[in-house]
């Protein structure tokens, strides 16, 4: 039953998004996709070939275990952690690609620029570090007084390469200002430091909505998110869509949520609907039954919207008729529950013109239709979350397929996990073998 609900992620889509964001920054400027989390859930191992392919400079990671993924993938490129890694084990793939300047490290503090001045030590080649920058995101980074005292440790460190300068914009989607102010503390950084940092050091700053607003927040490489997947107009408003680059709305959504009428049920008028008797029906009504829920990562918020005054229609319904495929809404009704969502059926059932719903009728839970109220952007809003919170959300249980121009692949719930515990067992094999 599971196997009805289906998360697709449009490879073409991803890079179409990569080639917007080439045309966005400049053939001079890097693009670094952030992949944490998996990729935000949508599958790093899957996803991160094609940003390398459509260009790439390096691929962003929050912890090393999430690094180790990659590599155990083969996913190739150039790797940064942005966590503050104290540690590594001898002999796995991390330090392989340490050594061989595949994996880069970032610096938060001196305690732990000691540790990793101890870690290199091991070594015959410098190893590449990033030092972030906290110019007022206040979350890892050492403060800008401190950063001339850890640029030259890092530089007196013989097995130590200062590869990258960073820091994180707060604020970047809704306060210019703050924005400017963080990115003048780091420039004034730069330039009282500029002696002490190679030229060929990777300076970086800007998240997605960074890199849409301006190119003055560029630097030498961008670290996009969401842009990668298609998400990030959302954040322009319109008193200041024009700061923003030309070209943004092209991004494309590469992710589509769907499933399957699995039940409908006409009901007589004041009946009952889900948990707490959330809903009742004013009238006959016919009620569709989804088998997605929220530990599938439909948001448990969205059941609010089946209490109000006039119910939002949320999901889209796929009937074929015989001009085509047309998608026609429905509100959520009653709570969302664990594995199933029920959803008012009773407009589309009476309209005459509309062909004949059945068990099976696909759904559409999340579109790549910007303008539709079934994209991901707008889901957000209402369940008063972020697109970021709920692309992790979808559970690693859903079915995936990744589209390309040319062709489809499939990855069954548990696929991954398995591979990737496959790839463990045969490198404990090799180091012991």
């Amino acid at each position: 039953m599971r196997d009805l609900t289906v998360l697709e992620i449009d490879l073409t889509a991803v890079a179409h998004n990569m080639a917007v964001l080439r045309r966005l920054v400049g053939p001079r400027v890097g693009i670094c996709p952030v992949v944490k989390a998996d990729a935000y859930g949508l599958g790093a191992a899957r996803v991160c070939p094609t940003l390398l392919a459509a260009g790439a400079e390096m691929l962003a990671v929050y912890t090393a275990d999430q690094a180790a993924e990659l590599l155990r993938a083969a996913v190739g490129g150039t790797i940064l952690v942005m966590m503050p890694v104290r540690s590594l084990a001898r002999g796995d793939e991390l330090e392989h690609a340490l050594v061989r300047g595949r994996l880069h490290l970032t610096v938060h503090d001196r305690d732990q620029l000691a540790d990793l001045v101890r870690l290199s030590e091991r070594y015959t080649t410098p190893i590449p570090v990033h030092l972030d920058i906290d110019t007022g995101m206040t979350r890892g980074g050492c403060l800008p007084a401190d950063a001339p005292e850890l640029i030259a440790a890092i530089n007196d460190a013989p097995r130590l390469k200062l590869a990258g300068i960073s820091t994180h914009f707060s604020s970047a989607g809704s306060d210019p200002a703050t924005t400017d102010r963080q990115l003048a503390r780091l420039e004034r950084l730069l330039k009282s430091e500029a002696d002490a940092i190679s030229p060929v050091c990777i300076v970086h700053a800007a998240n997605t909505a960074a890199t849409l607003r301006t190119g003055a927040y560029h630097q030498r490489m961008v670290r996009i998110g969401q842009a990668w997947a298609g998400y990030g107009p959302e954040l322009i408003d319109e008193e200041s869509a024009e700061e923003w680059r030309d070209g943004a709305h092209d991004l494309r959504p590469c992710v589509t949520l769907s499933s399957r009428l699995i039940q409908i049920k006409s009901v007589p008028a004041r009946t009952k609907v889900g948990y707490e008797a959330a809903w009742t029906t004013r009238r006959a009504s016919v009620i569709g039954l989804v088998p997605t829920g929220y530990a599938d990562g439909y948001p448990l918020a969205l059941s609010g919207a089946g209490r109000r005054r006039r119910e939002t229609p949320l999901v889209a319904v796929m009937l074929q008729g015989p001009s085509g495929l047309t998608r026609t809404y429905a509100p959520v009704v009653g709570r969302v529950n664990m594995d199933q969502i029920t959803i008012d059926l009773t407009e589309i059932a009476a309209d005459k013109d509309t062909p004949p719903l059945r068990v099976g009728t696909g759904v559409e839970l999340i579109t790549a239709d910007r303008a539709a109220p079934n994209h991901l952007a707008h889901l957000a809003t209402i369940a008063g979350t972020s697109p970021y919170e709920l692309l992790c959300r979808l559970n690693p249980r859903l079915r995936r397929v990744y589209h390309r121009a040319s062709a489809s692949i499939e990855v069954m719930p548990g696929a991954a996990a398995a591979a990737r515990a496959a790839a463990t067992a045969a490198a404990a094999a090799v180091s012991t073998g």
